[in-house]
């Protein structure tokens, strides 16, 4: 389908309304997923009907490290640092027209993200908060933020560097359900959180 010498590839999906589109990552070196060659973009996307691939974020200076599709939509969300600290996120269809885009400055920089398909929010675990998984809603410029639930995971416990402790929220396609991992102490753990349903006093559970 597609083919570039001395490049990796860290993600690819299949649109889930839409089969005939792939993304994928490009990871050139020297730095790979951490910012590529400095020119070439780094998520394409790939039309299985015409073979041809291309750039879905061509800026320069931003360069997502990871990228998801919305449930209800042909549209690509993704994130990455801000050169000059801080993150963005994004929401821009395969064949490049920009649906929102948003940049939080005071954010720490790393985490994962999730569309959530029972609202126009992405699950974030980490750019906000250490240790909640968090709504950011991309139905206003502001990007309103919500907690869900505490996460709670030790960033470095399974070895500085590495993602093996990280979160990775992923939301099923009812969106009823949360999965994400948790580690501490040096074991990872696997949790499914039921969203929506509340315990007393209000929290989210």
């Amino acid at each position: 389908l597609f083919e570039q010498s001395e490049a990796g590839s860290a993600h690819c999906a299949f649109c889930p309304t839409d089969a005939s589109w792939l993304y994928f990552d490009l990871d050139r070196p020297p730095h790979y997923w951490g910012g590529g060659d400095g020119a070439t973009p780094r998520v394409w996307a790939l039309d299985l009907r015409t073979g041809q691939a291309r750039p879905v974020v061509s800026a320069p200076d931003l360069f997502p490290v990871h990228t998801a599709w919305l449930w209800d939509e042909c549209a690509l969300a993704y994130h990455g640092r801000l050169p000059s600290g801080g993150v963005y996120f994004g929401i821009t269809r395969p064949e490049g027209d920009t649906l929102w885009r948003r940049e939080f400055p005071e954010a720490r920089a790393y985490g994962h993200l999730t569309p959530d398909r029972t609202r126009p929010a992405l699950v974030v675990d980490g750019d906000f908060s250490p240790e909640l998984l968090q709504w950011l809603y991309y139905d206003s410029p502001q990007g309103g933020i919500e907690p869900i639930c505490r996460h709670g995971t030790e960033w470095e416990s399974l070895g500085q560097g590495t993602q093996y402790s990280h979160p990775h929220p992923l939301a099923d396609p009812t969106g009823r359900w949360l999965a994400f991992n948790a580690a501490h102490q040096g074991r990872q753990d696997v949790y499914v959180v039921e969203v929506g349903k509340f315990a007393a006093g209000g929290a989210i559970v």
